[in-house]
């Protein structure tokens, strides 16, 4: 799944996953984009030209990633500041053995987590 797809970045990320829909099945690869705006999410799906599911979620409220993680093997982020919007998910992620990728240079914020979730 791809978090935050309204952003520059998650717009470039989804084109670039959407290249991968040729080489994959869909039972090999599902793949859905996420984020707070239904509307703008439709909008990044229509131009990316794919047919994924739109998950919608705020960042900070916790039963709505977790209604999302708990069907989710990889996530991807690229809303930041990540330290600011990043920890339900990243708990999330490790509550539902989620693989958990961002774009974050943030490296006192991954040291927090590290030193949180290191030994779950």
């Amino acid at each position: 799944m791809m978090s935050s797809s309204t952003v520059r970045v998650g717009l470039l990320v989804n084109k670039r996953c959407s290249t991968l829909l040729k080489y994959f099945s869909s039972e090999q690869l599902r793949w859905a984009i996420a984020g707070r705006n239904r509307q703008k999410l439709e909008v990044v799906r229509d131009e990316v030209g794919v047919t994924v599911d739109v998950l919608v979620a705020d960042s900070q409220d916790q039963s709505e990633i977790d209604a999302i993680l708990s069907q989710t093997r990889v996530i991807l982020t690229t809303a930041g500041p990540f330290a600011l919007y990043g920890n339900t998910l990243v708990d999330a992620c490790v509550r539902f053995k989620t693989h958990y990728v961002d774009i974050t240079g943030e490296t006192p914020w991954v040291r927090t987590l590290i030193d949180r979730y290191h030994e779950r």
